[in-house]
């Protein structure tokens, strides 16, 4: 695979956007779960609604956090949303922060033992995944204003602490402190933005330990204070799979433990649920046209008017994968950008029989659709989800060159005018395997129950007869 970096796709989310706002939109909906199968593109959407909205968002990824098996999740959250205060977007006007001489004596690097929230904060910028650099300028700011005027060098004292970031020494803080200066930084930004948007992306990607910390300490709030969240944030949304929350609870407490009523209070009106299958369904036709492939002689896009099969039978089949989540927009935009390189002349085997890679189009489909899963195990998994689904084919030459491949040992690819006889699901298929310009294709004359009518319309388990010839190809080890 080579990436082909001239590729540039932009995901459509116009339909999604009236239903996410609505919701949004709910009184009192301050607190949403929303739920979406990994890579599905609930961060992409995310990014792109909120672009166009009068509010402050507050975007944080623990799972790219550097946490230790000790770390308290939270102390992380809190320095990361510190971090993004600091920056020049928020606007802040630090000479507004109003602390008390005691309370400033203490948040400054004047404390004795060093643990300060600057101290404090410069220690936990890599943990977060961040660069001291990008704030440089507003952390001597911050410091200047909560410093008491008595305390003198200050400001000189924070700008050699920014420089030795790397000898920083000292603790977290204790929750309070921290999280009041927080606290009053969020209400500065709510009187310029008007609103203010926590959202917590990716919740079951990261350790058990750490996903029931940090939501028991949103709980927490909850129970004390039913009308504000946490930090003052007017609304908070986490981002996740409900359903993989649902097992990792189960894991962790039992499968007897009841998980509404622990999950119920983190939204405050219904699980939201992201789901943009059709905008998927829609966008195949268009990423497969980009999806280049490339042979020894000739650099040419694959899915065009000289390859309509191939162009039909990807259409269908990744469209039916993506109605049931076996395959992700991930995915889909990942192999949109690269070129699948072969040989042409490689030769694979059936049995004695020996043929060029491109002499037999379905082989190349199948390894094209391995390469999208990573394995064989992969594709294999996804066709078991939709093996059931109906998909009306009726096109005699793909279904003709699925069962060649399937029941090859029975004709071994030998050219006549005979007929083959496969048998599926109590239906009787009439095939014949012929050669065209030196491609091979199976074509299907009729298809027979008792004697019921003749016709070339596969019934439902069509899927399930495309991951027979899968499973015949990975037993010749063509696919792997």
């Amino acid at each position: 695979m080579e990436e082909n970096k001239n590729t540039k796709f932009e995901i459509p989310i116009e339909g999604l956007i009236e239903g996410f706002q609505a919701h949004l939109n709910l009184e009192n909906n301050k607190r949403i779960i929303f739920s979406g199968p990994f890579g599905t593109g609930k961060t992409y959407f995310l990014k792109k609604f909120f672009e166009k909205e009068e509010r402050s968002t507050f975007h944080l990824y623990p799972v790219n956090y550097s946490v230790s098996r000790n770390e308290d999740i939270f102390e992380l959250i809190k320095y990361d949303l510190l971090y993004q205060l600091l920056d020049d977007k928020r606007e802040i006007d630090f000479e507004k922060v109003d602390y008390t001489l005691s309370e400033r004596t203490y948040l400054t690097l004047n404390n004795p033992s060093n643990d300060t929230i600057v101290s404090g904060f410069l220690k936990y910028v890599p943990k977060i995944g961040k660069v001291v650099s990008e704030v440089y300028d507003n952390v001597p700011k911050l410091v200047d204003q909560i410093a008491p005027k008595e305390l003198k060098n200050e400001k000189k004292k924070a700008e050699e602490v920014v420089r030795k970031t790397e000898n920083t020494t000292g603790s977290a803080y204790e929750f309070d402190d921290i999280s009041g200066l927080i606290y009053k930084l969020i209400l500065q930004v709510k009187e310029k933005h008007g609103k203010a948007t926590l959202i917590i992306d990716d919740l079951d990607r990261i350790d058990p330990e750490h996903i029931f910390r940090l939501l028991n300490v949103f709980a927490a709030h909850f129970d004390i204070d039913e009308e504000e969240n946490k930090f003052g944030f007017d609304q908070v949304i986490f981002v996740c799979d409900i359903e993989n929350i649902r097992n990792i609870f189960s894991a962790k407490y039992g499968q007897d433990t009841d998980f509404s009523g622990y999950i119920d209070k983190f939204f405050s009106r219904e699980v939201y649920v992201f789901d943009n299958s059709k905008i998927i369904e829609n966008l195949v036709e268009e990423l497969i046209r980009k999806y280049k492939y490339s042979d020894t002689i000739n650099d040419v896009y694959v899915f065009d008017k000289e390859h309509i099969i191939a162009t039909k039978v990807l259409n269908n089949v990744l469209k039916i994968l993506s109605k049931k989540n076996a395959i992700n927009l991930r995915s889909l935009l990942k192999f949109s950008t690269f070129t699948y390189s072969y040989n042409p002349y490689e030769q694979v085997s059936f049995g004695s029989r020996k043929f060029y890679m491109h002499q037999i189009h379905f082989v190349n489909i199948f390894t094209i659709l391995t390469s999208m899963f990573g394995t064989y195990a992969g594709l294999d998994k996804a066709f078991s989800k939709v093996q059931n689904m109906h998909w009306e084919v009726d096109n005699d030459k793909i279904i003709g060159s699925l069962i060649m491949i399937i029941d090859w040992k029975h004709h071994q690819f030998n050219i006549s005018s005979n007929i083959c006889i496969f048998r599926y699901n109590n239906k009787y298929y009439e095939y014949q395997v012929y050669e065209e310009r030196d491609f091979y294709y199976g074509r299907l004359f009729r298809s027979k129950k008792d004697d019921e009518s003749d016709s070339l319309v596969f019934p439902d388990g069509f899927m399930e007869l495309f991951r027979m010839a899968a499973i015949e190809l990975k037993n010749l080890n063509i696919i792997k």
